[in-house]
Formats: C-alpha cells, structure tokens, sequence
C-alpha cells in the first residue's frame, strides 16, 4: 500500500504539472483560425483536469465538525491569501498602466476587485480557479455526508451542474459565481470514482479518441469551444464529456509517463510547485516585452513558460526559507525562554 501511494503521488504531480503548462500555453494563443483551435483543444479539458485530480484526493469527512475545521482551514490556506495576491496584482497592474499609458485609476479598479469578489468572481482570472477548486471540493464533501451514499451524490451532482448551467445561460448574475461551481461538480465526483480503478491502456486510448472526436464535433456545430472561465459551455453536456476524456487522457498518459525516470522528475517536480507558477502567471504581465519580443509564437511560449516556472520557484523557494526561518526563530525563543 505504501508502494502505490507513493507512485499515485507521483503521477498526480506529473499531470498538476502538464496542466499549468497547457494553462500557460493556452492564453499564448490569441489570433487566427489555426490558434484559436489550438486553444479551442487546451480549454477543452485544462481546467477540469484539476477538478477531477482535487477529487481524486478528495479525502472525505466523517461528521460536519471535521468538514467545518477542515473547510475553515482549508478557507485560510487558499483564499484569504488568493484575494491577497490578486489585490497586489491589481494594483501592480494600475501602476503599470499609469508608467506606460498614462492611466490611473486604483479606486475604480479596487471597486471592481471587491464587487467581482462577491458577486462575479468568473470575472477574475486566476482567483475564480481557486474558488471553484475550494467551494467544488466543499460542495462535494457535503453531498456525500449528506446521502452516505457515491451514487446518490453523484445523481445530486449531475443535477446541480445542469441547474448551474441554466443559471448560466440565462446570465444570472449569482454571489461568488456558485453556476460555475455547480456545473463543474460533476468532475470531482469523477475523480473520486477513478481512485477507486486501476488505470489501463484502453483508457488510455478510449479516453484520446473520445475527447478529439467530441472536441471536432463540438466545433463543428457550434462554431465555439469549452471555457469555464468565460461560461462558455457549446452543445452541453457534450462538451463536458470532451472535457472529461481530454482528462482522463492526461491522467492516464501521466500514470505511464511516471515510469520513465527522467520525465516523471522533471513533470512532477514541475506539478509539486504548479501553484506557485500559477501565481506567476497572474504577474507576468510584468514581463510582457520579454516574452513578446519575438513574432514567433512558439519561440515567446517558450519564454513565456520558463519565465513563469522561474519566477513560481522562486516564489516557493521564498516561501520556504520564510517559513524555515521563522520556524528557527521560534525553537531558538523556546530554548532561550528554557535557559
């Protein structure tokens, strides 16, 4: 058992760490047919990738004392200082407008930043992730503990993301955008059921067939593609079932990419900190003259990936000599408080 947990670790991280690659790809691409499909494949799955892993380590709680610690603890960790660093951003930003064009308006957009918080956080790149990864997990927790009961809950979910999907098109306005976490739902408790099967080669195979066959048909009749961020949601539920199989693809493809050494170090190490780069990536608008220096698109991905992953080590890097040295200071008080 501890053999497998340690593998299942590993292969997770790979996937984290294609997938904040192809998020970072995929907002490289701007322009043109053949971009635009480029984009098109990516958005189809890149995203409820991570909702699908966040349910396959979905640990669930046993009494709502334990999930309301853990949803408390889990609400410090991860949004408090989300709408921290999405607030510097913003004003980073209007600095950045202010040198370069002559603009500045802070409080226009702090406005923005504190009604999109309430009422539209699908309004907010980076931060609406984030959201939808805590309150998708608090959601499908409760419904477990709720029904006692996988295929219940999973009945309850199918039913809440067609509900979200109804508030969506109608563009109703709701707080913190529960429609896309409704809708989403669905790819927690689908990651939950995989941590119960072995991983194949037919999914393997199966799952690349069915997410390019529905991606082109999906395309092809509705001349669009699956964003969550911009709650585009083509020929539903087709397009969640493409984005399901583009998923299980990568986690599969993961799982077998995990056996060869060099490969399974380099990705997971990259998944370990995808966080980080992902906070990265909301501040390199800082470095867009580097990484546009070129015409070439693939030559400013290029760039624009190893700046992201720089920066996002650095970032954890930071973090843990922080924590490191306040943890030094804390012993080093504690003995001097004994002497």
């Amino acid at each position: 058992m501890e053999t497998v947990n340690k593998e299942r670790i590993v292969w997770i991280d790979i996937a984290k760490g294609i997938g904040i690659m192809l998020v970072i790809i995929g907002h490289c691409f701007y322009h043109g047919y053949l971009q635009s499909l480029f984009r098109g494949v990516i958005f189809s799955f890149h995203m409820p990738l991570f909702f699908i892993i966040s349910g396959y380590t979905l640990s669930c709680s046993d009494s709502f004392k334990k999930l309301f610690l853990k949803t408390f603890l889990k609400f410090k960790r991860l949004i408090i200082p989300s709408l921290i660093i999405y607030l510097i951003s913003i004003i980073l930003e209007s600095l950045n407008d202010w040198f370069n064009y002559g603009l500045f308006h802070p409080l226009d957009d702090i406005k923005s930043f504190l009604y999109n918080s309430l009422f539209y956080v699908g309004n907010m790149p980076f931060l609406w992730f984030l959201f939808a990864l805590f309150f998708g997990g608090l959601l499908s927790e409760l419904l477990l503990l709720l029904t006692h009961n996988f295929r219940t809950s999973v009945l309850f979910s199918f039913f809440l993301s067609f509900s979200g999907f109804l508030i969506s098109s109608f563009n109703i306005q709701i707080p913190l955008s529960l429609d896309i976490i409704l809708i989403i739902l669905p790819f927690f408790f689908l990651g939950h059921f995989m941590s119960t099967k072995p991983t194949k080669i037919p999914i393997l195979v199966v799952s690349l067939i069915l997410w390019l066959t529905s991606f082109f048909a999906v395309t092809l009749f509705s001349g669009s593609y699956f964003e969550i961020y911009s709650k585009r949601f083509p020929l539903f539920p087709v397009c969640m079932i493409t984005a399901a199989a583009g998923s299980i693809f990568v986690i599969s493809l993961s799982y077998y990419l995990s056996r060869i050494h060099w490969v399974s170090k380099a990705l997971s190490s990259l998944g370990k900190i995808s966080l980080y780069v992902l906070i990265a990536h909301v501040f390199d608008f800082m470095f867009f003259y580097i990484w546009m220096l070129n015409d070439n698109i693939f030559i400013s991905i290029l760039l624009r990936l190893i700046i992201d992953i720089l920066v996002g080590a650095a970032i954890y890097k930071g973090r843990q000599f922080i924590l490191s040295a306040l943890k030094n200071r804390s012993i080093t008080g504690k003995r001097s408080d004994l002497v």
